[in-house]
This record gives C-alpha cells, sequence and structure tokens, in this order.
C-alpha cells in the first residue's frame, strides 16, 4: 500500500483515494461471502458425503443454480469493474464522488459488511444445519427457529438481499442494478421451493413455524428470538 496525501493504495496505474473506499469495502465483503458459501458448500460434500451438498438434486434447482452462478460472477465482477472505470455504466456518475451522495455510498459500503457478519451469525445458529441443497424427506436435519430464524423464514436470503441491494447503491451504475433485480427475482423463487420442500419434511410444525414469521420481513407482533 502506497500512502501518498489522499492515495491509499494503487491497483495498476490508478490511484485509489478515499472516495473509492466505499467500493473497496464492497468488493472485499463481497468476495470474503462467496468464498465462505463455496468453502462451506465443499466442506459439507466432506464431511457428509452427499453430493447435493454442492450440486442440486432437483433438475429445476440445477437450471436455478446455473443461472445464479452467472449472478454471482457478476456481483462480484461489476464492483471491481467500477473501481477501475469511473464513468458510466461500470462506475458511479460524476457527482457520486461529492457530498451528499459520497456519504451515502460509504454508509451503503458499510452495510454490505454488516450483512456479511450478521449472515455469518446466522451461518453459525444453522450449523451442520446449513446447506445450498434443499433438504429432502428422511434427512436428519432439525428445524431452526432460533436467532434471526425466529424473526423471519430466511434471514440468510434476506440479508442477501439486502447486500446486493446495498452493493448497487454504492456501485452507483445501471449493470449492478440489473444484477440485483435478478438476484432477489431467484432468492424469491429459491426460497418458495424450500417452503414447499420443507412443509413436506416437518409438516404441521412448519406450517406453524410459517404462520408465526414472515417470509422476507418480520411479522409485526407474532415474531420471537429463542
Amino acid at each position: 500500500m502506497h500512502l501518498a496525501g489522499n492515495t491509499l493504495a494503487f491497483i495498476g496505474d490508478k490511484a485509489l483515494t478515499w472516495v473509492d473506499g466505499p467500493l473497496v469495502v464492497v468488493i472485499g465483503s463481497v468476495w470474503a461471502y462467496w468464498f465462505l458459501v463455496v468453502a462451506m458448500s465443499f466442506y459439507k460434500q466432506w464431511a457428509t458425503g452427499l453430493r447435493g451438498a454442492i450440486r442440486p438434486r432437483q433438475r429445476a434447482d440445477r437450471w436455478l443454480m446455473r443461472g445464479w452462478a452467472a449472478v454471482i460472477i457478476a456481483w462480484n465482477a461489476f464492483p471491481t469493474a467500477a473501481l477501475r472505470k469511473d464513468l458510466p455504466p461500470w462506475g458511479p456518475f460524476p457527482a457520486c464522488f461529492e457530498m451528499p451522495l459520497l456519504a451515502v455510498r460509504w454508509g451503503s459500503g458499510i452495510a454490505v459488511l454488516g450483512c456479511l457478519l450478521v449472515t455469518c451469525c446466522c451461518w453459525y445458529v444453522m450449523g451442520r444445519s446449513w446447506s445450498v441443497a434443499i433438504v429432502k424427506e428422511g434427512e436428519d436435519q432439525p428445524l431452526v427457529t432460533t436467532g434471526l430464524f425466529g424473526v423471519v423464514r430466511h434471514p440468510i436470503y434476506a440479508l442477501s438481499a439486502l447486500m446486493i441491494t446495498m452493493t448497487a447503491i454504492t456501485c452507483a451504475s445501471f449493470p449492478i442494478a440489473i444484477v440485483a433485480l435478478v438476484h432477489i427475482v431467484l432468492l424469491n423463487i429459491k426460497a418458495r421451493r424450500e417452503e414447499q420442500a420443507l412443509l413436506g419434511v416437518f409438516g404441521d410444525a412448519y406450517r406453524g413455524y410459517m404462520n408465526q414469521t414472515g417470509g422476507f420481513v418480520p411479522k409485526l407482533g407474532n415474531s420471537s428470538i429463542g
């Protein structure tokens, strides 16, 4: 890292200053998030021997994951493109490097980091129940209803939706906004498929859980953290 005046570092011939800080925070957080997801998926497969820990069992889910893979690649690549190209559509508009929009972008960048940290807490609460695959009948998986799972049924997906929304605000670019929209749609599809499967596995217990909690947003007056 080279320090000179307001310069924080260099990427090739590009000098990074404090106005690039929001994108640096986002890039580090998003890369860390997906590195952890991939690492945990391979560990799950190694620990359990279940192929579905990485590759979904159902054909529809495999197609869903193929589309999601493209979104994930774009989510990791576009903020870096925004950092290296300071002109639209890849990077923020010039006004985004001045106050008050710069303060908004700093806030959204820090929010991305916050989403990562809270997601790690959710992963910890899930423990061995965490998997990218949808649970099926016969698997020894407990129904997790503690922590944020006592507030919403899909806190990890809700945090992921918030994380990519904050990424889009930080990047202030049209391409990442499209990626964010597609990602949120895919999250909703995956959540509905999971709920159908979980109803088959846990029956009335999960139906009661659905009545007490919201999917992505809490139900006021009904949720409780265990």
